[in-house]
């Protein structure tokens, strides 16, 4: 069973603040549609998007006018979107002149009210939600602060097991602190919150005193 909801204030309860969600966007400009993979930041009433410089998106950034943004979990979707793939099925959106990607998961149907110029000759869009549509069992948007978080505390409990005891192994200990390092910095992209700026800061701390303590550590 499907509801669509006209959107009233900030009605998007299946996002958070302050966390970067993928998706599938359909832009709308005047000489036609783009079909982008795009990271949606919610912020109050509006949808941030950063369109990264030096990309055609970024180059069209002033002629988008409508967005459709589509949340998926199935991973085809973003390979095709990658690969060029243009069999990619639309659908009539409900509001906007602007179609949808057809697939599972939350719709968002939104118009563009503001462009600001970002590093470089990139841009900032926000996006306004104007109609929602989502099924009685929400698919969750997908973020990478949930994978990025997953291989963190993986990497860091192998960390702490082969920097000490009778099996200590120094380069795998170290290797699995780069592993740590990279996902922190995933998860700083993505995560935007003071809450896990401490979390990150406190197991860094943890794990690089787990190689002093074991003799591992390398400046």
């Amino acid at each position: 069973m499907k509801r669509s909801i006209i959107v009233q204030g900030n009605i998007l309860e299946f996002v958070s603040p302050g966390i970067i969600y993928e998706s599938i966007t359909v832009l709308s400009h005047p000489g036609g549609l783009d079909i982008t993979p795009l990271g949606i930041l919610p912020a109050g009433q509006v949808l941030i998007a950063r369109l990264y410089p030096a990309t055609q998106l970024a180059k069209k950034a002033n002629s988008y006018y409508e967005a459709c943004i589509s949340f998926t979990q199935d991973p085809a979707i973003f390979y095709s979107i990658v690969e060029g793939d243009q069999r990619i099925e639309l659908q009539p959106a409900t509001s906007l002149h602007t179609p949808c990607v057809k697939t599972k998961g939350p719709r968002i149907e939104s118009v563009i009210v503001r462009r600001k110029r970002w590093i470089e000759d990139g841009y900032i869009i926000y996006m306004k939600p104007v109609h929602v549509h989502v099924e009685k069992d929400i698919i969750a948007p997908y973020s990478r602060l949930l994978g990025c978080t997953v291989e963190l505390l993986i990497a860091y409990t192998r960390v702490r097991h082969w920097s000490k005891g009778l099996g200590r192994d120094c380069d795998k200990a170290r290797e699995n602190y780069a592993l740590l390092k990279n996902a922190a910095k995933c998860i700083e992209r993505v995560s935007l919150g003071k809450n896990s700026e401490r979390v990150l800061a406190r197991i860094l701390q943890r794990a690089t005193q787990s190689l002093v303590t074991g003799s591992c550590y390398l400046p």
